[in-house]
């Protein structure tokens, strides 16, 4: 084969790789199952997840199935707020959000009031 056609091959294969290489996103995905001590879900239930970093904030309510998803995630290391009406708070720290993980985490409310905190 001539020195042209194995430039042109080498540049073909260049722009089919191109897409793959920048498919790959510098974020993740977290998910927050919210329950009770007794394993029951907890819809309705409010998830703040707090970047370390830069204090960058998400927050929602789990749906139905107790289940909060936060997806497209800045990585790094994240602080996650649980509380509902009838529990108490419970915050975890130290999650830390690698590259294309789909983290899945369990909180586990206690009953009390909404005033006192579980860390």
């Amino acid at each position: 084969m001539r020195k042209g056609n194995w430039v042109a091959l080498s540049f073909l294969c260049g722009l089919i790789s191109a897409p793959a290489a920048q498919a790959q996103v510098a974020a993740g995905t977290i998910n927050v199952e919210v329950q009770d001590t007794s394993g029951a879900v907890v819809p309705d239930a409010t998830v703040i997840l707090t970047r370390t970093a830069t204090g960058e904030v998400r927050q929602g309510k789990t749906n139905e199935r107790g289940v909060f998803r936060a997806a497209f995630m800045p990585l790094g290391a994240y602080v996650l707020v649980a509380e509902a009406p009838g529990f108490k708070r419970t915050t975890l720290s130290g999650l830390e959000l690698r590259v294309d993980q789909d983290a899945n985490i369990t909180v586990t409310l206690s009953p009390g009031d909404v005033v006192e905190t579980i860390e």
